[in-house]
């Protein structure tokens, strides 16, 4: 009413900033936001209702896409909803779900073309891979792969009719007589369509839908620009190569790459080969629908992975990945194989670092097949894994000791460093974790305060073996946090360091332990026991 918008705001990961549109005019003709004034996703969703059988726009300024940011567009009724947004920027590892009121109603609809919602940008939108075209198509092809329409579970074009439309959402119906400006994928593989091979895709250029188990080729290395599946994929006897060269890969179902043992006495599954990238030199972005649970036993090649959308990915094999590993929704459980033949074996992160960004991370171990492809083996024996490299949690996280995200198993797994990124004083980042869980490098704490939150599974230790330093620290829950160095410099001296509340179950109750004798194992501040 007063005719300016007060719009300093802060997202965090899981934060949510709603605009409702009415009938009307607002004071100061900006609409409910200022047109110039921009805001980073950072993890949050921005989201805008339109009015009653209004066609409602806002317009803000340039938006920042960092962590696993999104979208929500709702029209009400006959209305329809547009949001207009200045440039489009991804952060490094950024993600954006775009989240339309349905499955046809992002850009120009299927049906209605008076029902839709719109997200439009100032941006020049990188067009690129095969797309089949509707009618009056001009701008075929995908949008960057790190952008998902997560109500359809489909990758999005933009602006397809050059009339200022945005993004727009990829079908898949196999129509020989699409709708005005419709997108689908230039290659659709059903139980009744072409396979897997190489006389039916254009290499490195074919944007797939996978709605039918396939095998690749005899000797055929598939190359296709995008690929969304919900069907299991098996190489051929000798081995396959899948090469996605945008990265992006996702899944609207629960499929599993190489699903098939290749003998009755070795349980491995056959060899296969997922590069992301030319020749597995690029990040692979991988999507995952909520409730949905692929694995992927194949052998990654990629520089780096970021894993998002709410689903959960699962990756076991000995991988070759030269870059972070980032988890922006959902949960990654790995999987990971270790040597039973002296020879060593990758692991399944190939010892790179995992960033959480308010995320879930499961992890068990098991021997792996004397191929060393991957972590199946007939005995199913379980044990220690570790995984060097630093963990880091950019917001609040799990990290659970179990293979499927129920119960952890005994045997305790080890991590390489740990660090709390410092999101501010109002902002703590709270560790949940199951115990059975060690960390065996240093310890890093966000300046301010620092929450671990530790699970009684099995023994409910969560081992911080190297040096703490930074933060204050609350411990809450029935399990363990145990120190095992003697030169730990958490805290500040004379103030809060260490807050300790007790725990309401009758058999286990919240404890801290030193596993030394010696030095400041519980850091440099006071500590406190709460009731």
């Amino acid at each position: 009413a007063t005719g300016a918008n007060a719009n300093s705001f802060i997202l965090r990961p899981g934060g949510q900033i709603i605009i409702n549109d009415q009938w009307g005019q607002v004071a100061g003709g900006q609409g409910r936001w200022a047109d110039a004034t921009g805001i980073d996703l950072n993890g949050g969703t921005f989201r805008f209702n339109g009015a009653s059988s209004l066609q409602s726009v806002e317009t803000i300024g340039a938006v920042t896409v960092s962590k696993g940011s999104q979208i929500t567009l709702a029209k009400s009724n006959a209305g329809s909803a547009t949001l207009s947004i200045g440039a489009l920027t991804q952060a490094t590892n950024g993600t954006l779900l775009l989240f339309p009121s349905g499955a046809n109603t992002l850009g120009i609809p299927a049906s209605n073309p008076t029902l839709f919602e719109r997200l439009i940008t100032t941006s020049t939108i990188s067009l690129n891979g095969l797309t089949t075209n509707g009618p009056g198509v001009v701008n075929g092809g995908l949008a960057p792969v790190w952008i998902v329409d997560a109500t359809a579970n489909s990758y999005v074009g933009y602006d397809s009719m050059g009339l200022g439309s945005g993004f727009q959402t990829l079908q898949s119906t196999g129509s020989t007589s699409l709708n005005l400006g419709q997108l689908e994928y230039s290659n659709r593989i059903t139980a009744a369509s072409p396979a897997f091979t190489t006389a039916n895709l254009t290499a490195g250029t074919a944007t797939v839908d996978l709605s039918s188990a396939q095998t690749l080729g005899t000797g055929y290395n598939a190359s296709v620009y995008a690929l969304r599946t919900n069907s299991n994929l098996q190489p051929d006897v000798a081995g396959n190569s899948l090469t996605i060269v945008s990265g992006g890969l996702l899944f609207n179902g629960s499929p599993t790459f190489s699903p098939t043992t290749y003998s009755a006495t070795q349980k491995g599954t056959t060899p296969m080969q997922l590069l992301f990238g030319a020749a597995g030199a690029g990040k692979g972005y991988i999507y995952v629908q909520s409730g949905q649970t692929p694995t992927i036993n194949a052998q990654i090649t990629a520089a780096g992975l970021v894993k998002f959308g709410t689903g959960n990915l699962v990756l076991q094999g000995s991988n070759t990945i030269t870059g972070d590993i980032v988890v922006n929704q959902g949960v990654l459980r790995l999987v990971n194989p270790v040597s039973g033949s002296g020879t060593a074996i990758n692991t399944v992160t190939n010892g790179q670092n995992i960033i959480l960004n308010g995320a879930g991370l499961h992890l068990t171990s098991y021997i792996a097949g004397t191929s060393g492809r991957d972590a199946l083996l007939a005995s199913g024996v379980q044990m220690t894994g570790y995984l060097p490299g630093t963990v880091t949690l950019a917001g609040d996280s799990t990290i659970i000791n179990s293979a499927d995200g129920g119960n952890g198993n005994a045997y305790q797994q080890r991590f390489g460093n740990l660090v709390f990124a410092d999101l501010g004083a109002s902002t703590p980042i709270t560790l949940n974790s199951s115990g059975n869980l060690t960390f065996a490098g240093t310890t890093t704490l966000g300046a301010n305060n620092n929450v671990f939150y530790t699970q009684f599974f099995n023994t409910g230790r969560t081992i911080l073996e190297g040096v703490v330093s930074g933060g204050r620290i609350t411990k809450l829950g029935a399990g363990s946090l145990e120190f095992a160095s003697s030169g730990n410099t958490f805290g500040t001296a004379g103030q809060l360091g260490l807050d300790v509340y007790a725990n309401s179950r009758n058999d286990a109750t919240s404890t801290v332990q030193s596993l030394t004798r010696t030095g400041t194992p519980f850091g440099a501040g006071d500590i406190v026991l709460n009731p």
